[in-house]
């Protein structure tokens, strides 16, 4: 059956005039814990502390949207499928939900522990252009090719590195 709270025109409504739809995370997250296994054991007891990744096999109602992480630190990240689908995003905003922000200025800088701000690969509203040779190969840039992070940056994903 198609259908549902979350779908509108054959595409996932993911956003609206204010953004990312917050309940599409909860109602992704909360299908998949209720569901049970063949020994009717719910998920939310098989999986308890996992991060989980909701992949769309379909585009949202915003053509270039990739993907979202529920909240930052939290983990919960959604993908969806575009003509522009790449190999960094899904590394991106996991990364997002262990905890980094960008290597690139978006808001007021606001977290402690964050040694460096470069510039982004995309024009930003801090950033008037955005030349991707200018920018980091970091996994949380804005660029068309991520691949690093630095030791600082596993220190916040994971506080159990020293």
């Amino acid at each position: 059956m198609k259908g549902g709270r979350h779908i509108e025109n054959d595409k996932i409504k993911a956003t609206d005039q204010n953004g990312i739809i917050d309940s599409l995370f909860a109602d992704c997250r909360d299908a998949f814990f209720d569901d049970t296994d063949q020994n009717g054991i719910t998920n939310d007891i098989n999986y308890p502390d996992h991060f989980t990744v909701f992949k769309f096999g379909i585009t949202s109602n915003q053509a270039d949207f990739e993907g979202a992480i529920q909240k930052l630190g939290i983990h919960n990240a959604i993908m969806f499928t575009t003509p522009l689908s790449d190999n960094y995003t899904l590394n991106h905003e996991v990364m997002h939900g262990f905890g980094l922000t960008h290597t690139h200025r978006d808001t007021s800088i606001l977290i402690s522990g964050y040694k460096y701000i470069f510039p982004c690969g995309i024009k930003t509203d801090f950033q008037s252009t955005g030349k991707s040779t200018d920018a980091t190969d970091n996994t949380m840039a804005y660029n068309q090719r991520t691949y690093s992070l630095w030791c600082w940056q596993w220190k916040i994903a994971n506080p159990n590195i020293t």
